[in-house]
């Protein structure tokens, strides 16, 4: 994923939706830079002179959630186990039934939404 003109990053998740559908997380991408919000509700920043906090940050997908063994928040119907799950979430992203969502504190629901597009 990689997206410009965003500033504080916090999150991005692949969510299960087709276009124009609100889903839930299924696997997150990036964590963000937690430090950088309260715990108020809604969160605040905080910390803006961290290098994490500032615009222009960029980080890491978080790579041990997107290996099957470690694909959890796949709901079990995609899949008795682990490898089952993740190769709906394969079939889901190669048919447009999923999106990445990047969130920021500005837009804590997100703030860019990129669909998925279904592959011939």
């Amino acid at each position: 994923v990689d997206v410009a003109g965003i500033d504080s990053t916090t999150a991005s998740h692949i969510h299960e939706g087709a276009a124009g559908v609100i889903g839930g997380v299924i696997v997150t991408l990036f964590a963000g830079p937690s430090a950088c919000l309260s715990t108020a509700v809604p969160p605040v920043p905080i910390n803006v002179a961290s290098p994490r906090c500032r615009a222009g940050f960029t980080g890491p997908l978080n790579q041990a959630q997107v290996k099957y063994s470690a694909l959890t928040a796949l709901p079990a119907g995609y899949g008795a186990t682990a490898r089952e799950r993740f190769d709906s979430l394969l079939v889901l992203l190669r048919t447009g039934g999923v999106y990445v969502n990047v969130h920021n504190p500005a837009n804590l629901g997100g703030h860019v939404r990129g669909q998925t597009q279904p592959r011939p």
